[in-house]
C-alpha cells in the first residue's frame, strides 16, 4: 500500500492514508505544500496511517516548521498508533503538533 493524500470536502483538512515512510514523504510534502498554499491553516488527519518510519516522522516535524515559517497553523487532529509508536521509539515529542485535548 502506498500513501494516499486527499482533502476532506468543505474543510481545511488533509487526510493521509497508507504508509508514511521514506518512499512516500516526497509525495506527502508536495501535496501538503499545494494544500497549505490554498488555506489559512491546515489540519492533518493521520488516523489511517498504517506505518511510519523515521523519515515520515521527520517529515511531520519539517511540515510544522514550514507552516510556522509561512505563519499558517498546522495541527494533527488524529494520529494512528503507528505514528505514536515511531515517535516513542525515536524519543520525539509530537504533542505540540496536536490540538489541545487530542
Amino acid at each position: 500500500m502506498k500513501l494516499r493524500v486527499t482533502t476532506v470536502p468543505g474543510t481545511n483538512t488533509v487526510r493521509l492514508v497508507g504508509e508514511l515512510d521514506i518512499y512516500s514523504v516526497e509525495a506527502a510534502r508536495a501535496a501538503l505544500l499545494q494544500h497549505l498554499g490554498d488555506q489559512p491553516g491546515l489540519t492533518l488527519e493521520l488516523a489511517n496511517v498504517a506505518t511510519c518510519d523515521a523519515a515520515g516522522l521527520q517529515w511531520l516535524l519539517a511540515a510544522r516548521r514550514s507552516a510556522e515559517a509561512a505563519r499558517k497553523p498546522l495541527v494533527i487532529s488524529t494520529q494512528s498508533p503507528a505514528i505514536g509508536q515511531c515517535a516513542v521509539l525515536l524519543g520525539v515529542e509530537l504533542e505540540p503538533l496536536q490540538r489541545p485535548g487530542n
